[in-house]
């Protein structure tokens, strides 16, 4: 039987690594929930108040533990409160002591880290500090502090789940107020839950875009056109823009009739969507922003662009109208500005992806957003092909989507091109 008298050494380590643990835990929990009541109250409010109610946990088990440690033992006190009535000089009586009878009705002897409330506070601790690990374990990218902070956090939890495994097996565990301890912390898990499963898949962006060109009338070989793109959310969130534009171009009919399979293949290639179509490039009728990066969608709200334009009739086949539309969750407080390593003549805005909480923001790679707007080569005064958007992720410097959106849940996104076209008369 491991005791304190029996085991000198042995005792005094598990205990003070006892009290360690504690320290450590409330610690965390406490900086954790200060940080985020500075920063992400409002995403984290119900996280926050658990966390300071684990906090209260972990300084009673504390203030338990170190109580039993300095107080002294029964026996050590009877013969301090006897030595003090004795009169000076008088030795002690021979007659040994009256011992008490055993309490047969007692429980099995409990240990510091057996105590009720200690165990409650390492049911809290385990899910607010398997957040962290899973955080890290699924980022494609490590650095050194990263596996600092998820080392601290697995250690952590390694000794809450050893201490209620010890406790179970002994049978100190109470059916009761260790489900109340268990199912505590899994209302805050239940909002790490919905931000990192639930939000991503039912707010992600739901925007219809539609194109229309319209024929109003021809004039002196001039045909005039009127078109409108329209948006509309249709999701059950805002829908934040990363950019949205439109451009018109002319362009001359071009057969498919003698395309080799290979050239079949290069159209076709099975990857990402390309801006590949058919029909000669002729000149840029105009170009426009739909919304900036800077605006929103809000549930149900429609946005509807229209614009007038003059086709001249020599040299073209038919108007081509393509619009293109980069959206994404709602993020919060986004910061956006221009990108500051673009060079050329494109246009480049990033937007920095806020994370949800401290731990995020601690321990991710800070995701980025970059949305440009391709002009083609600077080398040449005249455009050769219209002018296009697109949208890129990184983190670090580097990253795909997927990497991206492995950091942070939240980076869901909905990237549209809506094209189309109208027939001149021949």
């Amino acid at each position: 039987m491991l005791s304190r008298a029996k085991n000198p050494v042995l005792y005094p380590i598990l205990f003070w690594l006892l009290v360690a643990l504690l320290v450590v835990q409330g610690a965390l929990l406490l900086v954790s929930a200060a940080m985020d009541t500075a920063l992400y109250a409002k995403e984290q409010m119900a996280s926050i108040l658990l966390r300071l109610l684990f906090v209260a946990f972990s300084v009673g088990a504390l203030v338990h533990v170190l109580h039993d440690w300095f107080r002294p033992t029964d026996g050590r006190a009877v013969r301090v409160a006897a030595a003090r009535r004795r009169p000076p000089g008088l030795a002690e009586s021979r007659r040994p002591a009256v011992e008490p009878p055993p309490d047969t009705t007692a429980g099995p002897e409990r240990y510091p880290w057996q105590y009720p409330l200690v165990l409650l506070s390492q049911a809290a601790a385990l899910p607010m500090f398997f957040i962290p690990v899973w955080i890290e374990l699924r980022s494609p990218h490590h650095h050194p502090a990263d596996w600092a902070w998820m080392a601290l956090s697995a250690l952590l939890l390694l000794g809450a789940a050893v201490i209620l495994v010890s406790a179970l097996i002994r049978g100190h565990v109470n059916v009761g107020w260790v489900a109340v301890g268990a199912l505590m912390p899994l209302l805050g898990f239940a909002q790490f839950a919905y931000l990192t499963f639930y939000k991503p898949t039912h707010e992600r962006p739901k925007v219809d875009v539609t194109t229309a060109l319209v024929k109003e009338g021809d004039a002196k070989g001039v045909t005039r056109m009127r078109g409108t793109v329209t948006l509309k959310n249709n999701g059950e969130a805002p829908a934040e823009v990363f950019g949205a534009m439109y451009t018109v171009s002319r362009h001359r009919m071009r057969s498919v009739d003698g395309m080799t399979a290979d050239q079949g293949r290069d159209v076709f290639d099975g990857e990402k969507p390309n801006r590949r179509h058919f029909g000669r490039f002729v000149s840029l009728l105009g170009f426009d922003e739909l919304l900036t990066a800077d605006e929103s969608l809000a549930p149900g709200e429609t946005r509807a662009h229209s614009f007038v334009l003059d086709v001249p009739g020599g040299g073209t086949d038919l108007v081509r109208l393509t619009s293109y539309v980069s959206l994404s969750t709602p993020r919060g407080e986004a910061t956006t500005r221009p990108c500051d390593d673009e060079t050329g003549p494109d246009v480049c805005v990033k937007t920095e992806i806020k994370p949800t909480s401290w731990a995020r923001e601690s321990m991710g790679d800070n995701p980025k957003a970059r949305t440009k707007v391709h002009f083609g080569s600077g080398d040449t005064k005249l455009m050769t092909e219209p002018p296009y958007l697109t949208t890129t992720y990184e983190y670090d410097g580097k990253g795909e989507q997927d990497d991206a959106q492995a950091i942070d849940p939240l980076v869901r996104d909905q990237f549209t091109q809506s094209i189309t076209e109208l027939r001149l008369d021949p």
